[in-house]
């Protein structure tokens, strides 16, 4: 349960620094798809 919360913690502030365009879409794909394994997100 806390690491979906840390997981959309996470994606709230991976929108934020892309909308600020501090990341490119890029860049918000490849640290997503670590925090996924980071917090074991399972997408079954």
């Amino acid at each position: 349960m806390d690491n979906n919360i840390n997981y959309k913690l996470s994606l709230h502030i991976l929108n934020t620094l892309k909308k600020l365009n501090l990341i490119t879409e890029k860049e918000y794909i490849a640290i997503d798809k670590e925090n996924k394994k980071s917090f074991e997100i399972r997408l079954d």
